[in-house]
């Protein structure tokens, strides 16, 4: 399985720049953003001076759109084998193994995105789950049919 990375968007907390009583918004947009792939680690994924938080009373909304920041893709090759043994009559054991991420490749999920915390924002904390995409899983099993 080959996904190219979920798009997310950036946002702030802290302030009513709108003068709703929301505290938390998107920001200004005043550069792409996106840093080019060889640019990119997991402790500065995206350019976070790409975006500021726009001026206390505003009376608007930030102009950064929704999604439009490039998240971590994912890769995962799974594998299975399966052996059916005749035991008897109408009677068969059938032995399974199967490796979900076989090559261990590590999927990251998406970067901080809150700009009003400028020590953890752009980083990667974390993997995705067990789902076909994180770590390495190995699962044997038998099944006996009669």
């Amino acid at each position: 399985m080959l996904r190219t990375g979920q798009r997310f968007s950036p946002s702030f907390s802290g302030r009513d720049i709108s003068n709703t009583n929301t505290l938390s918004g998107r920001p200004d947009r005043i550069a792409n953003g996106n840093l080019p792939s060889s640019e990119r680690t997991v402790q500065k994924w995206f350019d976070a001076l790409a975006f500021v938080v726009p001026p206390v009373n505003a009376g608007r909304f930030g102009n950064a759109g929704v999604g439009i920041l490039d998240g971590p893709g994912t890769m995962s090759v799974s594998l299975g084998l399966h052996k059916n043994f005749r035991l008897w009559e109408g009677t068969r054991l059938q032995f399974s193994a199967l490796s979900l991420n076989s090559l261990n490749h590590p999927n990251f999920v998406n970067p901080a995105a809150n700009i009003a915390s400028p020590t953890n924002v752009g980083q990667i904390s974390g993997m995705q789950g067990v789902d076909g995409a994180g770590p390495r899983m190995v699962i044997l099993s038998g099944r006996i049919d009669f």
